[in-house]
């Protein structure tokens, strides 16, 4: 799964209209450079998004503890070295 910032539909109709473009579409090194790997399957994505989305609401609601154990478990996968968990 990857993401870019750049809205490629836009660009392509400017393109196609004559219009002047932010970005050069032929330039295969710009392209790779706006593109950012997030997820080696759609699935994982998917997990990750859904886990983060519920930690959001959680500090939203002021319900941090106690997390559910695959919440707390994701979120000690991403604390820093020598964080409290």
């Amino acid at each position: 799964m990857v993401y870019s910032d750049l809205d490629y539909e836009s660009e392509h109709e400017a393109r196609r209209d004559g219009e002047e473009t932010q970005t050069d579409l032929e330039d295969a090194e710009e392209q790779k450079a706006a593109i950012t790997w997030c997820a080696p399957s759609f699935e994982e994505f998917a997990h990750r998004f859904w886990i983060e989305n519920r930690l959001r609401h959680a500090v939203a609601a002021s319900r941090l503890p106690p997390l559910e154990p695959r919440l707390q478990d994701y979120l000690n996968h991403y604390a820093p070295p020598g964080a409290p968990m």
